[in-house]
């Protein structure tokens, strides 16, 4: 098939600027393809008129009906042949096979492509200015939501079932053993929710092999991969694992899992690094022990001077000696009880000082010697998941305030953001724009 189309432009003795002749040729360009579209759609719909249910040629013409697709130009009005079989007396419009890949969104994949983008990046109604700059034609931010949303779960279901696999074929490589390390990090971030008036946890993961300078005060993690979900803690870990897998998990010689101590976080551990060295954030831990002593020691100086030896301390992995002081503290408060009957005294031990006793207790183990790590080039806080919080949620769940978010559209859009911060946006959609096989 050969076609050719003239069009005569008008264009204006003084444009005065280049942005006008980009201006004048975007429109003159995208009108001419909307023209284009069009007369093929014609030309190719007068050789596909034959009726889909018994593939017979012998069809009645019965009207039109039109159908309004949006494209990477503009929308189009596509008139649909509407056919009455001779044979079989069905009606149909042969070239709807052509639509329904579309689903229901009545746009094309590049167009689904780009509103997932601009719906996954910011607030709808400021993805909806943007999208419509970009394709000079109109799209409300409901369809930015609808779209946006529905493909969102389409991913997070798709991240699921490929982390459900992982977990039931894992891939146990019998090569060398990989001398580079893995770290796992993992965190939560709050989110305001419709289902729930005190919010929702964003559980966040995030899977890196090592940190390259890549300026005099700057840094970034090198093989990075992201995981992230509303879901809970039993989710997270499967989503982590799969992308700590890509990396070669099962190969690496050396294994760390940091965080900050929460009871979600040892379950994920317990569960799918088994054999990682736990390692408890240190801004975490020093923040608790801060608490304790302030809720402890009323005196400014005192505080300050006790604050430096415990980090001291806790930096070197001295957990005994922190411990014996922490007690120690607990037992020079005030007594309470002491009565006519001669009650024993007991301590009035702050709720703090107790809780800051029990958390270094509990996690007496993750506690290392912090200053050795940092100098072999380790990570020993929870920035980097502190960052993918920034990027994965805060960034797009918080941009404004009064924001408020369903956990079944939130999960579906944190899931777009992460197939985009792993580099794996552009491969998702050249596999989705892919004809689907037809059932025989």
């Amino acid at each position: 098939m050969r076609i050719t189309i003239t069009r005569t432009i008008d264009v204006p003795d003084e444009l005065g600027s280049v942005n006008a002749l980009e201006t004048l040729v975007r429109e003159e360009g995208f009108t001419l393809m909307r023209e284009l579209i069009g007369t093929l759609w014609q030309r190719l719909q007068e050789q596909s008129l034959r009726c889909p249910h018994c593939g017979s040629q012998d069809v009645e013409r019965c009207g039109h009906k039109p159908y309004q697709l949006l494209t990477a130009f503009g929308s189009v009005e596509l008139p649909r042949q509407r056919v009455q079989c001779r044979a079989c007396n069905a009606y149909s419009q042969p070239m709807d096979a052509w639509l329904k890949e579309l689903g229901e969104h009545r746009a094309t994949w590049r167009v689904q492509e780009l509103t997932c983008l601009a719906g996954a990046s910011w607030p709808y109604g400021d993805s909806e200015v943007i999208v419509e700059r970009m394709l000079l034609g109109e799209v409300s931010h409901e369809q930015i939501r609808r779209v946006a949303n529905a493909e969102g779960e389409r991913v997070a279901k798709e991240l699921e079932a490929e982390a459900q696999t992982v977990l039931e074929t894992p891939v146990f490589d019998e090569g060398e053993e990989d001398a580079r390390g893995l770290n796992v990090v993992l965190d939560g971030g709050w989110v305001r929710s419709r289902d729930n008036p005190e919010g929702m946890e964003a559980k966040i993961g995030v899977v890196y092999s090592g940190v390259e300078r890549i300026g005099k005060d700057r840094r970034k993690l090198v093989n990075r991969r992201y995981a992230a979900t509303f879901q809970g803690s039993e989710l997270l870990g499967k989503l982590v694992y799969a992308q700590a897998s890509q990396l070669g998990v099962e190969r690496v010689g050396r294994l760390r899992l940091l965080g900050d101590g929460a009871r979600g976080i040892d379950t994920v551990g317990d569960e799918h690094f088994a054999r990682a060295r736990r390692i408890l954030d240190l801004w975490h831990l020093e923040r608790q022990l801060s608490r304790g002593l302030k809720a402890a020691i009323g005196d400014k100086a005192e505080l300050a001077r006790q604050r430096a030896e415990f980090g001291r301390l806790i930096r070197s992995g001295q957990v005994e000696p922190v411990l014996v002081r922490l007690r120690a503290l607990a037992e020079q408060q005030p007594t309470v009880g002491v009565g006519e009957g001669g009650e024993s005294a007991v301590p009035a031990v702050p709720q703090e000082l107790f809780a800051t006793i029990r958390y270094v207790e509990g996690h007496r183990d993750a506690i290392v010697d912090y200053e050795a790590e940092m100098a072999a080039g380790e990570h020993v806080g929870s920035g980097a998941v502190e960052k993918a919080g920034d990027l994965v949620v805060n960034r797009r769940f918080k941009g404004r305030r009064g924001m408020r978010w369903w956990r079944r559209s939130a999960d579906g859009i944190l899931a777009l953001r992460i197939l985009h911060l792993n580099g794996d946006w552009d491969a998702y959609w050249h596999r989705r724009c892919q004809p689907q096989p037809t059932a025989a």
